[in-house]
């Protein structure tokens, strides 16, 4: 797990590679990778973090990050997702060198430290009317909603990186781009279930049950 790629660049050296010494209970590794683009550049066009199972499978992609947001005296925060089932998620730190270039620090953690329970088959039973949603570290937090019909769920997008809610069949969920601090919501007159994904992160996923 070492490789910061960006569109049409990868910096990767052996001297970046991730260690494996565990830091934390669920911090499985740890990198940190300068890059000659400041940061107000990277954030003038589209770009992501990539990061690969290793440099022999360079193309396993573990985790990644939509490079997004509004940095913090000179520090920007990003989510890194779950690809490909790996069981990894993480975070990117990102801090400008004076406009010259870019120190990008990678942590990787175990998704299953992250999970959300399910819900009770009782708490299922007694479905709220309405219910809330956050978006936040590239996954809706309620994976699975019951509601009544003519109940409605609202969207918040909680992550720096633009999100959507849309079902499969988009004529009945479309919340169009939600950035950060956004929110949407539907009212669902339907019986039904109906599954959903983020159009930017389509590995985000969520189901939605109305009776």
């Amino acid at each position: 797990m070492n490789d910061v790629e960006l569109p049409g660049r990868t910096i990767a050296t052996p001297e970046d590679d991730v260690s494996s010494t565990p830091v934390a209970v669920n911090l499985v590794a740890e990198s940190t990778t300068t890059v000659d683009v400041a940061l107000d550049d990277l954030l003038a066009a589209e770009h992501a973090i990539n990061v690969h199972l290793s440099a022999d499978e360079i193309g396993t992609y573990i985790a990644c990050g939509d490079i997004t947001g509004d940095p913090v005296d000179g520090l920007l925060d990003i989510e890194l997702m779950e690809l490909n089932g790996s069981g990894y998620m993480g975070q990117a730190t990102l801090v400008d060198n004076d406009g010259v270039s870019t120190d990008v620090t990678l942590t990787i953690m175990e998704t299953g430290a992250m999970a959300t329970p399910e819900a009770s088959p009782a708490a299922s039973a007694d479905a709220a009317s309405d219910v809330m949603v956050e978006i936040v570290d590239f996954t809706f937090n309620e994976a699975s909603v019951t509601i009544p019909v003519g109940g409605s769920i609202t969207w918040t997008n909680s992550d720096s990186a633009p999100h959507t809610a849309t079902a499969m069949d988009r004529e009945v969920l479309q919340s169009g781009t939600l950035n950060q601090g956004d929110s949407f919501t539907q009212t669902f007159d339907t019986p039904g279930t109906y599954e959903y994904f983020c159009e930017f992160h389509p590995n985000m996923s969520g189901t939605i049950i109305v009776e």
